[in-house]
């Protein structure tokens, strides 16, 4: 196949995206336990064939008392708290957080998120653009220090 057909045929492949899902429902959260935290990916080209096929969302949450898995990326995330309360520890600096608020770590910082609430869970809900940054071949991602058990 000439490089032009190939071509005419991933343009036609792009317009067979509208046909994936434009909408994850809550029932079909599957949730899991990682070497970060409990989470549920909401929407992934790979993963669950989303529409947006350059931005990955996901759900997660911080059991009370608890932590995530210390990491850094070079791709951009923004991470809403849901529910509780806690603090993010971006190369060293400390930042804390409540429910309603939205935190960025910026690019190749490591970073990690406490739960200061014993009794509650933090839940939070994330975008970042892995799915881009991974089509260009630019994607890395560093696990530190993961949570126990995994």
């Amino acid at each position: 196949m000439d490089w032009y057909t190939q071509y005419v045929k991933g343009v036609k492949d792009q317009a067979n995206l509208r046909k994936n899902p434009a909408i994850t429902r809550k029932k079909d959260l599957k949730w899991e336990k990682t070497g970060m935290c409990p989470s549920a990916i909401i929407m992934h080209p790979k993963i669950n064939g989303a529409v947006a096929q350059t931005l990955m969302a996901f759900m997660a949450e911080i059991p009370p008392g608890t932590k995530t898995g210390r990491h850094r990326h070079n791709s951009e995330a923004i991470i809403h708290i849901m529910q509780g309360k806690g603090y993010s520890i971006f190369e060293g600096v400390r930042y804390d957080w409540e429910a309603g608020d939205t935190i960025s770590p910026p690019a190749n910082h490591w970073h990690q998120h406490f739960n200061t609430d014993p009794e509650k869970p933090v839940i939070y809900y994330a975008v970042t653009n892995d799915p881009l940054m991974e089509s260009m071949g630019v994607l890395v991602e560093d696990q530190g220090e993961l949570i126990e058990g995994k």
